[in-house]
């Protein structure tokens, strides 16, 4: 690669926080480490004494006596602090570090922001970039805990003292739990035991300090295991044993001592048991290390995954040019800059493997580098070059890459074992060029095949035994290999050729033919003794050297990629096992299909794969009709011109040669084009799972009040079950906070006016936002349609109140919504262990209503609870065919983008095992990372104050930081403090606070000296801003200081937007509407049925309810109700019975004439016309050329021929069970019976074979194959 193409994807660096760096390296070394206040310690040692002697007094301690400790210890953690303070000053920092020789700030760059109704502006310049972030910004996190204890209660006052004790106060823990006794004669005994307890709870809390793990696992891990100390006994024998010096057996050996303590987890509990609660070594290593943990799970296994310069820049070309090609794919690359996108990748690739920065930090902190801003006539343009996805496929790519990577340095790594005198061109052209891992496992052949005896030195013995080129090296050691040597081509120059698409070399024919030059070779008692065999080696080393040439492979796979046609190629056990309502039967003919027909379909060719590995087809992979002309295209880069008969005879043989190498290379390279397509097909379904699942959980909590999306409602969720007469209806009521205010149970049908009378009440009571209605089937909308009438006769409306909690006048009433809500979680949490863990009192119903009133709140939260769960959530009707780790990381990936554009509130998560579960997806952090920083902010007194608390108490490195740190939010208070930083409340990064700072007093119009002044007082001057107007901003000219920051290499347009935005109006909802369901999406969620599986002129199944002459009506398995009129049974001109004809509890088979999806309700047809021109199963689009419609008839000929065969030859098989149906018909008979019922009937395997059609549940059926033997004749013709 040329330096210019080097330079064009030269990564920019963006400026860092020294702040930041200098307290993370502080931290990297002894991250959890924790300063404890030694007179503080005192103090409380002091007063917990003076307790301890009240208590054993008998006294009390009066209100009176409380106040005044109260004030004694608040005036002494006053004076503490004022000593702290009086320390070191400002000035007295400035002295130091000027005596130390450091510089002075430099003068600023960059001029004020102007406001639009000034045209000049001479007034002082303000702070630059390079004096943005200075050790300043940090103060104020010393006076952190003072502000924190004036607001906590006691409670946590007295938690937070406990867990700042040394690990010696511990044992005061058990000091005079027993009292001493006089009298009694087992004061050893008990003053034994007593310290056993006291050292294994020294022993768990100093190992709880030393681990840095979730003291919660190590919790539940102690209360599973023990702590040991039922072992104490023989612990003591043991160290009885120690205590009689050494032990010597009666040969005069000395005995080995029992081993020590353990040291370690893993000498403890089971790794199994480890590896679940994350406990194992990995996982600490993955704690601790400054590495976003997604990043270091992803990595596993890289071997070298930092790269030196050069190598960083090949892998920045590669991502950059593969990504490209991806693009160029799916005809995107028409609305690309090519080189502004070679050189965002590049920079991408830099932010994600030099900096260790995750996609949602890269989007909302580095959002400048996805964009392309240019000039167009004097106005400014902005193309947006990638998107989320594309920075997530950038990722796969940047791991994707390093599997190249080490199969190339393997390569290298083999060919530098060979002679030092060695040479090859082809190696030489192919380790620079090679791009994927099937062009370097080609050079690996050549390599492999051309030196297999110069190899065979780094080998050992058994592998130089069994070497399969060993034939080939006899044979070039033989004299028939003359005969290769004047073959007039050689298979190089013959590869040349190929890749250049000319004939560059020319071929010469010997003055002999191969067969006279044979007979001269052939020597007696010879390997090769026999003209025969001579021949077959000369051909057989040839075509091999032919297969194994690069440059062949490379054109070949080319070809094939560009011009292969796929067809399938059913097999008989396919031909019965796919009919028409198999998931394959809209490519059980399929023919001619390009490769790049599966781009939009990306489904489809895995299904073909699918059902290859089931034995139902076989994918065929050839250039059909156009692969005689490419041979004969091939050989013309290798025949003579010659006409003689020798010339005829050597081209002969160079064509069975090449014959020969393209029958190897042909299945070959067929594969890697099936592979190929697999994996972009997988690659396009992948992020089709991501695009899905993300309209699942982009969803802000429900609220009828557009004005207040983003608040959380009060829900009031009922169900009715499975909607059985006896099934009672149940209701929770949910308040804001996620508490349960209600929780009732109506005994009254709900169609009583005194079911109406109790809800009416209960809504009166609760004042619900929403009711939310979910249930398991069709039952449900009556239900529904009843509480919409009660809702609507009682004017039960929301009240909607302003920010102080009152009313406003003259706000017009909204009527409570009452709607449908999806299921899927709340069927899983119904029945999880959490749930059971949660509300152990409560019946699965109430249950289920908790999950339906929590999704209504936050679905985020929701999808996230159900843990490894969530794959079994129906996300796309495919989803299947990926591999289940890969859709894990597409739900885990949406989790993260959606999490990060949210935002956590991160004392609130602290205190909400609920809320918490979002922690692990900030960017930065992951399952293990999370737990730790939780346990850190608790031992920290369960408050996070400020962001750079992070940091600068421990709590997290400084990569860690640097992605995690903006989406943490810590809402501001009512009141200004200094220890508080108002910008913790927006989604701004602290890297750019300066910039923030900045913008405000410029929108201010301060000066320098003016705004320094104001950010000594509290608030500083973005207080002052939210005071006097943020509308202010709106007179900034963002445009040109971004121009500005840019000629000094800072890209920020995009960020000075959004840090606008964010001062506006901080933490906003972005996230879409909570999604209302369509008729379609509840028409599938109490059915499982959709417009694809249950529409117009599709022949269904339905059971008989009831008969008249006039009509029939009937339910299918999914709950739909069906209506058959007698003009749509009865022919025209006939009279029928049509209680004489059918019966209640009879299963028929209809074809479905029209469908009201909102009212569950189809009208169906029983006439011969209908039924003839109904289908089963979905409908296949059939394309001439693209459909094997000859091959489609004859299987159906045969299929009917066989038929009537079976119709002659029914079996009789005295069984009250027996049935002669076929597998359709004896499904269509069991479907209106309950589950468990079968029959038995004839198999089509023959007359030995029986069948056992089983119903396992609504449209699930087994059937199982038995043998018969011993029997007699059962067969009636």
């Amino acid at each position: 690669m040329s330096h210019e193409e080097r330079t064009s994807i030269k990564s920019e660096r963006p400026e860092r926080n020294p702040m930041l760096d200098d307290a993370a390296e502080q931290s990297d070394d002894d991250e959890l480490d924790k300063l404890v206040d030694s007179s503080e310690e005192d103090d409380d040692e002091d007063e917990d004494e003076e307790a301890m002697r009240a208590v054993r007094e008998g006294f009390i301690v009066d209100d009176e006596e409380e106040e005044s400790r109260k004030r004694r210890k608040k005036h002494k953690r006053k004076h503490r602090l004022q000593e702290e303070d009086e320390e070191l000053d400002e000035d007295d920092l400035a002295l130091l570090r000027e005596n130390l020789g450091e510089k002075s700030a430099p003068a600023t760059q960059f001029k004020r922001l102007k406001r639009a109704a000034e045209e000049t502006d001479n007034r002082q310049q303000s702070k630059g970039l390079d004096d943005m972030f200075s050790d300043e910004e940090g103060q104020g996190g010393d006076d952190m805990e003072d502000g924190a204890e004036e607001d906590a209660d006691d409670l946590l006052e007295a938690s937070r003292k406990r867990q700042q004790m040394p690990s010696h106060e511990f044992r005061d823990e058990f000091d005079d739990f027993i009292d001493d006794d006089e009298f009694s004669d087992d004061d050893e005994d008990k003053e034994e035991k007593l310290a056993r307890m006291r050292s294994a709870r020294a022993k768990q809390i100093q190992f709880a300090q030393t681990s840095q793990l979730d003291q919660d696992k190590l919790d539940e891990l102690y209360e599973i295991f023990g702590d040991g100390e039922e072992y104490a006994w023989a612990l003591e024998a043991e160290a009885a044993d120690d205590d009689e010096g050494d032990q010597f057996d009666e040969y005069g050996q000395l005995i080995p001592k029992s081993k020590k303590d353990p040291q370690a987890l893993t000498e403890v509990f089971e790794y199994e048991e480890l590896k679940e609660h994350l406990l194992t070594d990995k996982d600490q290593e993955i704690r601790i290390t400054d590495v976003p943990e997604r990043f270091q799970t992803l990595r596993e296994g890289i071997k070298k995954y930092d790269l030196d310069d050069q190598e960083f820049a090949d892998k920045q070309q590669w991502v950059a040019d593969t990504f490209y090609n991806e693009k160029l794919a799916l005809f995107q690359e028409k609305e690309l800059n090519k080189d502004a996108f070679l050189k965002a990748v590049g920079q991408i690739v830099h932010f994600i493997s030099r900096d260790n920065l995750e996609v949602p930090t890269i989007w909302n902190c580095r959002k400048d580098y996805t964009l392309h801003t240019y000039r167009e006539n004097g106005q400014l343009r902005v193309q947006k070059l990638l998107n989320e996805n594309d920075l997530w496929r950038i990722l796969q790519l940047d791991i994707d890459y390093h599997a190249i990577y080490e199969k190339k340095q393997a390569i290298k790594k083999m060919y530098e074992s060979l002679p030092d005198e060695t040479l090859d061109l082809i190696y030489e052209d192919f380790i620079k060029s090679a791009k994927s891992i099937s062009e370097l496992q080609d050079l690996h052949d050549y390599l492999s095949f051309t030196y297999s005896e110069e190899l065979k030195d780094t080998m050992n013995t058994k592998q130089k035994s069994h070497s399969k080129y060993s034939i080939f090296e006899k044979i070039k050691k033989s004299e028939i290999y003359n005969v290769v040597k004047n073959m007039g081509i050689d298979a190089e120059k013959f590869g040349d050729n190929v890749a250049a698409n000319t004939q560059i070399f020319l071929t010469d024919d010997y003055i002999k033919s191969p067969q006279e030059l044979i007979k001269e070779t052939v020597r007696p008692r010879s390997y090769f003794d026999t003209e025969e065999k001579a021949m077959h080696a000369v051909k057989r080393i040839f075509s091999e050297q032919l297969s194994v040439n690069p440059k062949l492979r490379a054109q070949i796979r080319k070809t094939f990629e560009k011009y292969a046609i796929i067809d399938i190629d059913l097999t008989e056990k396919g031909k019965t096992k796919i009919t028409n309502s198999s998931p394959y039967a809209d490519f059980k003919y399929a023919i001619n299909r390009n490769t790049n027909s599966f781009m939009y379909q990306p489904d489809l060719f895995l299904r073909m794969l699918e059902a290859e590995s089931l034995g139902y087809v076989n994918i065929k992979v050839s250039l059909k009709s156009a692969f005689d002309p490419f041979v004969s295209h091939l050989f013309t880069f290798m025949s003579s011109d010659g006409t003689s008969d020798v010339s005829t005879a050597w081209n002969d043989l160079r064509k069975q040669c090449l014959t020969l190498a393209l029958n190897k290379l042909v299945p070959m390279v067929a594969l890697d084009v099936k592979e190929k397509v697999r994996t972009t097909s997988e690659r396009m379904l992948f992020f089709e799972i991501r695009d899905n699942f993300m309209n699942k959980v982009d969803q802000a909590p429900f609220h009828p009040i557009p004005s207040q999306k983003g608040t959380v409602p009060r829900v009031l969720a009922v169900s009715n079950g499975d909607g059985k007469k006896d099934s009672a209806v149940l209701a929770i009521a949910m308040d804001y906070d996620g508490a349960i205010a209600e929780h009732l149970k109506f005994d009254e049908n709900f169609k009583d006016s005194e079911f109406e009378k109790k809800f009416t009440a209960l809504a009166n009571r609760f004042k619900p936002e929403v009711i939310a209605l979910s249930g398991y089937n069709v039952n449900l909308s009556h239900l529904h349609k009843r509480i919409q009438e009660i809702v609507k006769n009682n004017r039960i409306t929301v009240e909607v109140e302003d920010d102080e909690g009152y009313q406003p006048e003259g706000t017009p009433a909204v009527e409570v919504p009452v709607m449908y809500v999806p299921n899927e979680t709340a069927r899983l949490f119904e029945h999880s262990t959490r749930a059971e863990q949660e509300f152990s009192d409560k019946p699965v119903v109430a249950k289920f209503c908790i999950g339906i009133a929590r999704y209504v709140q936050s679905p985020l939260l929701e999808y996230m609870s159900l843990g490894d769960a969530i794959t079994s959530i129906s996300i796309h009707k495919h989803q299947n065919l990926l591999p289940e780790e890969k859709i894990k990381f597409a739900i885990d990936s949406i989790f993260v983008d959606v999490a990060c554009l949210v935002g956590v509130k991160i004392n609130d998560a602290i205190r909400s095992q609920y809320l918490s579960v979002a922690i692990q997806y900030i960017a930065g952090l992951g399952p293990r990372k999370a737990s730790s920083l939780i346990r850190g902010i608790e031992s920290n007194g369960g408050i996070l104050i400020r962001r750079d608390d992070l940091v600068l108490n421990g709590l997290t490195t400084k990569n860690i930081f640097m992605n995690c740190a903006p989406f943490f939010e810590i809402p501001s208070p009512d009141r200004y403090d200094k220890d508080v930083e108002l910008l913790d409340a927006t989604r701004i990064h602290p890297e750019d606070y300066e910039l923030a700072r900045k913008m405000a007093a410029d929108a201010l119009d301060l000066t320098e000296e003016e705004k320094q002044e104001i950010d000594q007082e509290e608030g500083g001057v973005v207080g002052k801003l939210f005071d006097e107007g943020i509308d202010k901003l709106d007179e900034l000219l963002l445009e040109g200081y971004a121009d500005q920051l840019e000629e000094h290499g800072h890209r920020k347009r995009s960020t000075l937007e959004m840090i606008k935005e964010e001062l506006q109006n901080s933490y906003e909802e972005l996230r879409k509407s909570f999604h209302i369901l369509t008729s379609d999406e509840v028409f599938h969620l109490l059915t499982n049925e959709s417009k694809e599986t249950f529409q117009r002129g599709m022949l269904v199944t339905t059971i008989i309810q009831r008969i008249d002459n006039r009509f029939i009506m009937g339910n299918t398995q999914s709950g739909i109700l069906c209506n058959l009129q007698r003009s749509n049974i009865v022919p025209y001109g006939e009279d029928w019975n049509l209680m004489a004809k059918y019966q209640t509890g009879q299963a028929i088979q209809a074809a479905v004439k029209s469908i009201d999806y909102d009212t569950f309700r189809a009208e169906l047809s029983l006439l011969k016309d209908d039924l003839s021109n109904a289908f089963t199963g979905k409908k296949i689009e059939k394309f001439k050329g693209l459909w094997d419609f000859e091959a489609e008839q004859r299987d159906i000929q045969k299929e009917l021929q066989a038929d009537k065969v079976d119709t002659n030859k029914k079996r009789i098989l005295k069984h009250p069970y027996f049935r002669n149906m076929n597998a359709k018909q004896a499904e269509d008979y069991l479907a209106s019976k309950t589950n468990g019922e079968f029959v038995i009937r004839p198999s089509s395997k023959g007359v030995n074979h029986l069948t056992i059609t089983w119903k396992i549940d609504n449209h699930l059926f087994q059937h199982i194959d038995v043998i018969e033997s011993d029997k007699t004749n059962d067969i009636q013709s």
